[in-house]
């Protein structure tokens, strides 16, 4: 079980997991307050100019490359859960298999990731899982993005 006793976790001196475009951004932010680590994960990671950056493959719909992530980043105590993708799928006549790519992703991509590092996080006397959703959620247009979030 995770601990919920602090008002927060504190950032400086930390390891985290972020990601590109929103992800960045939380990578920037936390380097910014203190992390002395930042695991920035894509499907198909680039080398970051800062040595604190560290690249990690990481593909949420793949169990094995979450599997995978969780063992190379043990020291993690942030993670930030943002993977997504929107592809405007009308849940009445859209592709089944283009709605079962956002759930894949949006959804069961959180669960594995949160299983994942769920131990890791567990370990560590304050630690944080932060899950990025959408405000499109509490939208009723009826597309898979919607559902998905």
């Amino acid at each position: 079980m995770l601990n919920h006793d602090s008002p927060g976790t504190p950032i400086e001196g930390t390891a985290a997991l972020g990601n590109r475009g929103f992800g960045r951004a939380m990578v920037d932010e936390l380097l910014d307050r203190g992390a002395a680590k930042v695991y920035a994960t894509a499907r198909s990671p680039h080398t970051p100019p800062d040595q604190r950056i560290v690249p990690l493959a990481l593909d949420v719909t793949d169990d094995n490359s979450v599997a995978e992530s969780a063992e190379a980043a043990i020291d993690v105590s942030i993670v930030v859960n943002n993977a997504g993708i929107a592809l405007n799928t009308p849940v009445l006549d859209a592709p089944l298999a283009d709605i079962r790519a956002e759930l894949e992703t949006n959804l069961f991509g959180t669960i594995r990731v949160t299983r994942a590092f769920s131990p890791i996080l567990a370990r560590h006397p304050s630690s944080s899982l932060v899950n990025v959703l959408s405000v499109l959620s509490w939208l009723a247009f009826g597309k898979g993005y919607e559902i998905s979030k």
